[in-house]
């Protein structure tokens, strides 16, 4: 049998370990509910007659049938007492009684189990009046969950690791509503969702099918979540290779693929051109793009030309040249333009000049004075201007010279390229759309 610390406190407990009222006080609760946050909170380091003081209150409230405070009281003065055995499983076995009382049957094993997992821990501190207390509560146990089970089922949740959160049907199970494995839990026959929640672990989801009086043990293993992103690389080409870390991933335009959270070496390979790589850095839950550009392999074209006693010169287009030189004549079309029109302005102003002023008004004077001024601007205007557009013109009709002369590869009569040259703009397939992609030196 429990008993308490004084030979009053021991038929006190003695009667609350043997009620057999076991109702559902849905008003308790709701009263619970609403009085929890009224009740004040004790400081935690508290002295030993404070402790005491509360506890004796716990159980004034439970004597009298105030189960809401009795328990409240209970648990502040289990806060207060850790680090102390006794004192706390006295307090435990207090919030036993009183969730037995409240007709909590789930909650008062809860409480007691709680108890025995303590003196399993603190078997240094078990004395002989508490080995007979002992023996009372495993026996309570066992009635109490012979009872429980005659409507429900047990379901005892371990997991490893263990001390993963657990809800069942979006309800956290305990008296506390923080239950963690290794939890037993009770519940009606029929279908549940159980779910298992731990901190850097994947959330593990079961459905279970419990029967009444039945006993399950659920154990499971909770997979280690990996920090993870996503690496996106852009080829531009169908037969480019893709390498990550030394291993082939994929072959195409875009290769796309989930990675470890972390550096990664990228290799894209491509025959006939020089291999592209790269090293990057992924985050977690981020994606990383990779634009290869690949560079034409004139390693072999060398070879051969310095073979024959020719030099060989990187293959440039003499269309860019032609482009540069054509923009440039366009250019100084555009300043010849405006040098006309700034001429037509002089031929007025000189007309102007020509005019003998003695037969005109004074009004026609004045016109004829802020007209002149007009043209005069004007003309500045226009010689900016079209000097300007000569300049330009002129800048590039010199270098498409320039390029065409020492840099475009002509090639010999009748050679022929072993590979089409890439386009200047080509459509580059980018996430969620297509962009351009813009090549030098076609």
């Amino acid at each position: 049998m429990v008993t308490s610390g004084d030979s009053r406190g021991h038929g006190w407990a003695t009667s609350m370990l043997l009620t057999e009222r076991f109702l559902v006080p849905v008003l308790a609760a709701l009263v619970l509910a609403l009085t929890v946050a009224s009740i004040p909170t004790r400081v935690a380091a508290a002295p030993a007659d404070d402790i005491q003081a509360l506890y004796d209150e716990a159980k004034a409230d439970l004597k009298d049938g105030r189960h809401v405070f009795a328990l409240k009281k209970f648990k502040q003065a289990l806060a207060m007492a850790q680090g102390d055995p006794e004192g706390s499983w006295r307090m435990i076995l207090g919030a036993a009684l009183t969730y037995e009382q409240m007709g909590q049957i789930e909650y008062t094993l809860e409480y007691y189990r709680i108890f025995l997992d303590s003196v399993e821990k603190n078997r240094a501190a078990v004395t002989d009046k508490w080995t007979g207390r002992i023996k009372v509560v495993e026996e309570q146990v066992s009635g109490l969950e012979n009872k429980l089970l005659e409507e429900r089922g047990l379901i005892q949740v371990n997991s490893n690791p263990p001390g993963a959160r657990i809800t069942v049907d979006g309800n956290v199970p305990g008296a506390d509503g923080n239950a963690t494995t290794p939890f037993p839990v009770y519940v009606s026959p029929g279908s549940h969702v159980l779910r298992l929640e731990k901190d850097g672990y994947l959330t593990a989801d079961a459905t279970l099918v419990v029967r009444v009086g039945e006993r399950e043990v659920r154990n499971v293993q909770l997979a280690e979540k990996r920090a993870e992103g996503r690496l996106l690389v852009a080829t531009g080409a169908p037969d480019a290779t893709v390498r990550v870390d030394g291993v082939a991933v994929g072959t195409g335009r875009d290769v796309s693929l989930k990675v470890v959270a972390g550096p990664h070496a990228v290799r894209v390979e491509r025959p006939g051109f020089v291999a592209f790589e790269k090293s990057v850095e992924v985050g977690d839950g981020v994606i990383v793009r990779v634009e290869a550009l690949l560079k034409a392999d004139t390693s072999a074209a060398t070879a051969d030309k310095a073979g024959a006693g020719t030099k060989a010169k990187p293959r440039l287009a003499p269309l860019w040249g032609y482009l540069g030189g054509g923009g440039g004549v366009a250019l100084i079309a555009v300043g010849a333009v405006f040098s006309v029109l700034r001429n037509k302005d002089v031929d007025s102003i000189a007309a102007i000049d020509r005019t003998n002023p003695a037969t005109l008004t004074m009004a026609e004077r004045k016109t004829l004075l802020d007209r002149r001024t007009s043209l005069a601007n004007s003309v500045n205007s226009k010689g900016v201007v079209a000097g300007v557009f000569y300049g330009l013109g002129g800048a590039a009709v010199l270098g498409s010279a320039v390029y065409l002369v020492f840099f475009a590869d002509w090639g010999a009569p009748g050679d022929q390229p072993s590979e089409p040259p890439a386009p200047p703009v080509s459509l580059l397939p980018l996430p969620g759309g297509a962009g351009l992609s813009f090549t030098v030196g076609w």
